[in-house]
């Protein structure tokens, strides 16, 4: 069985205008002046409909007196156009009614389920206004009405707008207009008056007989990455200062609209410029290894400079130069930025194989970029994947962490430390390496640098670095030692070409901590006028300041009515030697006698000592809310007498 439920709820629809298109004023220009009147579907969309409309009143002024339109399938919104005809007739003010006549619901056979014209919304008042006014209508040159400039690169320029007269030109007119923001448009295409434009309200004087006025308006330059940004100009309002006004007032072509729109072009690249954003290493190149995965992808960051605004796409390929296409891959690809993304990464595998090769080179292109940004200066990065596979095995150290203190006394064990170099199972040949500390330990490390030997089928060997004494201060300090080949057919693993030798902090590098002479007797109340009721406590740290520290301090006795905090940790960090501790005091309504308190530094980080002699501050808290009474004098009895 098939029910059938038919359409209701005014499912093809309910016809009238649109509520802002029931009552216009419109003007009779020096040609036709076209407007347009929205009708409305509302409720449902269904079918296709065919509306009647007719006209009545001057018609002679309007054209055409009467017409159809048409909705489709969904369609809410229907125009219908007519034409203000030109006569160049002077008119008073003269009316014309649209009326929605019938509408025909296309292919539907029960007309009870038919769109219906809304009565209410059934006809719409045109009011066309007097014309031929001889001290003219005023309004924006039609070249002015939307104006596209670029912005200034250093200093401010001006463009120029130009205000017609049109109809009658006798009189003198002033012409008011005031600059606006585009409140309509996203903030981000909104420019700003005072930075992006000089804010403008003034007039300019039409004299007798003009029909051109020119506005000036300054641009103004900014470093600021910035989308299309515009503002308006709004003729406000018309002014006659000199003749009859018998014959009228001068008018405004469009009142209340009569707007010019200035866009600002993009600028300073608000979209980004693309490029790479990598270091080159020797001969101007990036390295790359052949090592087992996940280790072998390299990834090449691409930066996203000056603006971030906007969803990007940008295109790369690889180009083998002395490598092969079999040596890393993908060959191609494509990366993107999201909305106020400044980086992006390209991923490039290495591929590994058992042929034993030299070093290899590719170079990686930025291509093109989609999303209106461009490319930089840095659009292309040239690989270099070192020789690999040697028979004579690869070289590492065995570990890449060490540590070591400064010699106490001569021959410390503590202060030496002894590295270690392997060579790969199934290496075999004679090779030499160098090895090299960076420059920035020759006051604390020896030798600086050094050659190992390896024999035929020597597996191993070991070299020995010296920490120096000295009398400075210090903290923790690291320093790499690195390898390298001493001839061209030797291989480093580059996951173990470089070790960290770390010296150990100086004892007492942390330094000691205690309470500054000048807190050691502090004073603190209960908030009271300007006073909040705050007392500070300054802590010194010395004669090391090397590290992050922390300590640790308490009041007693702990009254948790008389301090918000009677607890707390202090961090100091690396080379800092001062810092605070804030104390506040609870207000309240109960009366107080003074009473004293101990803040004591209780522990601190290992390695930092707290100083017994400065390790307290004597607290006292001043007397409150008067706990021995108030006293006042009363007269007596004959005294009053």
């Amino acid at each position: 069985m098939t029910i059938v439920v038919p359409a209701n709820d005014d499912a093809h629809g309910v016809i009238g205008f649109a509520e802002n298109f029931m009552s216009m004023e419109v003007e009779e220009l020096e040609q036709n002046n076209q407007i347009s009147l929205s009708v409305e579907r509302k409720r449902g969309t269904f079918g296709r409909l065919t509306v009647h409309w007719a006209a009545d009143g001057s018609l002679t002024d309007i054209y055409p007196t009467s017409g159809v339109v048409t909705f489709s399938e969904g369609q809410h919104l229907a125009i219908i156009s007519l034409s203000v005809i030109a006569d160049g007739v002077p008119e008073l003010r003269e009316s014309v009614t649209v009326t929605l006549m019938d509408v025909t619901t296309v292919g539907l056979q029960d007309l009870r389920q038919a769109a219906v014209i809304d009565k209410q919304r059934a006809q719409a008042q045109l009011t066309i206004l007097p014309n031929g006014s001889p001290f003219g209508v005023i309004g924006w040159h039609l070249d002015s009405q939307f104006m596209l400039t670029k912005e200034p690169e250093k200093t401010p320029f001006n463009i120029t707008l130009s205000i017609v007269r049109e109809q009658g030109s006798s009189g003198q007119v002033k012409v008011h207009y005031q600059t606006k923001v585009a409140l309509y448009l996203p903030p981000s295409n909104q420019a700003t008056a005072g930075l992006d434009f000089t804010p403008r309200d003034d007039a300019v004087i039409l004299t007798d007989g003009a029909t051109v006025a020119l506005v000036t308006l300054t641009i103004l330059p900014d470093d600021v990455p910035e989308l299309a940004e515009s503002f308006l100009v709004n003729i406000s309002g018309v002014e006659l200062i000199q003749g009859s006004e018998v014959a009228g007032q001068p008018s405004v072509k469009r009142p209340g609209m009569e707007v010019a729109e200035v866009t600002i072009s993009e600028n300073d690249d608000p979209r980004g410029i693309l490029q790479f954003n990598v270091s080159d290493g020797f001969g101007g190149t990036v390295t790359a290894y052949e090592i087992p995965s996940p280790d072998n992808i390299l990834y090449l960051p691409v930066a996203r400079l000056a603006g971030a605004l906007g969803r990007l796409v940008v295109y790369w390929k690889a180009e083998a130069l002395t490598a092969d296409f079999k040596d890393f891959s993908p060959t191609s690809g494509n990366i993107s930025f999201q909305d106020g993304q400044r980086e992006a990464m390209i991923a490039v595998t290495i591929l590994d194989d058992e042929s034993a090769e030299r070093e290899e080179t590719f170079r990686v292109e930025l291509l093109r970029v989609i999303g209106g940004a461009r490319l930089g200066g840095m659009t292309s990065v040239t690989i270099s994947i070192p020789s690999n596979d040697s028979p004579l095995g690869r070289f590492g150290f065995q570990g890449l962490e060490f540590q070591v203190s400064e010699p106490e006394r001569e021959d410390d064990p503590a202060a030496q430390v002894t590295l270690t170099v392997v060579r790969s199972e199934g290496g075999e040949g004679a090779v030499t390496l160098l090895w090299q500390l960076e420059e920035q330990a020759v006051d604390d490390l020896s030798p600086l640098n050094g050659t190992l030997v390896f024999t035929e089928a020597q597996t191993l060997e070991t070299f020995t670095i010296q920490a120096l004494p000295d009398s400075a201060l210090e903290g923790e300090e690291r320093f790499n030692v690195r390898l390298f080949p001493a001839e061209t057919d030797a291989v480093i693993d580059p996951l173990n070409a470089m070790a960290t030798i770390t010296i150990r902090a100086d004892r007492a590098a942390l330094g000691i901590i205690g309470v500054a002479e000048a807190s050691r007797n502090i004073l603190i109340g209960e908030p009271r006028g300007d006073y909040d009721g705050s007392a500070v406590v300054h802590l010194v740290r010395g004669p090391g300041v090397f590290g992050e520290v922390q300590v640790f301090w308490n009041i007693t006795p702990a009254v948790f009515s008389e301090f918000e905090t009677f607890s707390g940790t202090v961090t100091m960090r690396d080379r800092q030697s001062e810092a605070t501790i804030t104390l506040k005091a609870r207000d309240d309504d109960l009366p107080e006698e003074r009473r004293e308190y101990l803040l004591t530094l209780t522990s601190a980080t290992p390695g930092l000592d707290i100083s017994h002699i400065s390790k307290h501050a004597k607290i006292t808290m001043a007397a409150s809310d008067t706990p021995f009474g108030s006293f006042l004098l009363r007269p007596t009895r004959d005294q009053a007498a």
